[in-house]
């Protein structure tokens, strides 16, 4: 379980995370390219956490023999991965929020769900409106229109 301060440190990471994305490179400029980027990090992230359950696998083998030796070099193992593990989550959360920018401004530019429906009123102006959004199509079908 997270607490507050870990929470908060782990905001104010991907907020540098981000600005370091943003200083080096553009604004999305599509929704595909966020998917892309994003499930890139994704990927990054299982792989470690895919490390991780092999790490902890020895960690229980070692400590099942009494290994005293082996177990504090696994666990630095666990520690590495689990630090590259929460940088990769990181990356994940900074490309959701880039992805969210897009989205806002892609609604701010166009005045335009990033679906491309209108919005009314009452519906938020952006992509997270999804299947919520009154008339909401698929962005595919709402360009043949």
């Amino acid at each position: 379980m997270s607490n507050s301060k870990t929470i908060k440190s782990i905001k104010a990471l991907t907020g540098r995370e981000l600005q370091m994305a943003n200083d080096q490179f553009e604004q999305f400029h599509s929704a595909h390219e966020a998917l892309g980027v994003t499930m890139e990090e994704c990927i990054e992230a299982q792989s470690e956490m895919d490390r991780m359950r092999k790490i902890t696998a020895a960690y229980v083998a070692t400590v099942m023999i009494n290994d005293e030796t082996t177990l504090k070099s696994v666990s630095e193992d666990l520690k590495i991965t689990a630090q590259r593990l929460a940088a990769e989550a990181i990356q994940v959360a900074a490309m959701a929020q880039k992805t969210i920018d897009y989205c806002d401004r892609h609604t701010e530019v166009t005045g335009k769900c990033i679906c491309k429906v209108q919005p009314d009123q009452q519906t938020p102006p952006c992509d997270r409106c999804r299947h919520h959004c009154r008339g909401w199509k698929h962005f595919e079908e709402a360009a043949d229109e």
